[in-house]
Parts: structure tokens; C-alpha cells; sequence
């Protein structure tokens, strides 16, 4: 995982994101993530569910928990669809 980041940059480029999602797939995270992480990451800007992000990674709230205390990022969670709040 990653540690000390810069909050204010990691949410700015996650809003880009939201406002533009393009195809990541071949791309670095913009969030230092790798594996299941990162698929997790790009599955939050579209929005996804429990199951759907469990099939990545089996920790998936701590990975949650990581992206609000280290990267300052809010996820909403609409019935049973998470997605990173702008």
C-alpha cells in the first residue's frame, strides 16, 4: 500500500477522473496502486459492488479505509453501489 501521500493532489486527480474516465487499464494508478488494489481503484470511479471488488482483492474495506486515512478520499456507498465521492 501506499503512505504519506499528498491528499489535496490524490483527490484533485480522482475528480479528473471522475469527470473524464478514461480506459486505465495499461496505465500506472494514479494512486501508487498495484493488483488488486489498483482494479478496485478504477472499479470506484464508475461505481461497483461489494462482491464485484471482493473478487480482487479479499480485504476490500480495509483497502477503503486506506483510501480515506492515507489519500483523503470519501467513498458513498448508494444501496449496494460504492463510488469515490467528487
Amino acid at each position: 500500500m501506499t503512505f504519506n501521500r499528498n491528499k489535496p493532489t490524490d483527490r484533485a486527480a480522482t475528480n479528473n477522473l471522475l469527470n473524464n474516465i478514461p480506459n486505465l487499464k495499461n496505465k500506472p494508478n494514479w494512486l501508487g496502486h498495484r493488483g488488486g488494489n489498483a482494479e478496485i481503484d478504477y472499479e470506484l470511479l464508475s461505481g461497483t459492488t461489494m462482491q464485484s471488488m471482493q473478487k480482487h482483492r479479499g480485504a476490500v474495506k480495509e483497502h477503503l479505509r486506506h483510501l480515506e486515512k492515507e489519500h483523503g478520499l470519501i467513498i458513498d456507498q448508494h444501496g449496494n453501489i460504492f463510488k469515490f465521492r467528487p
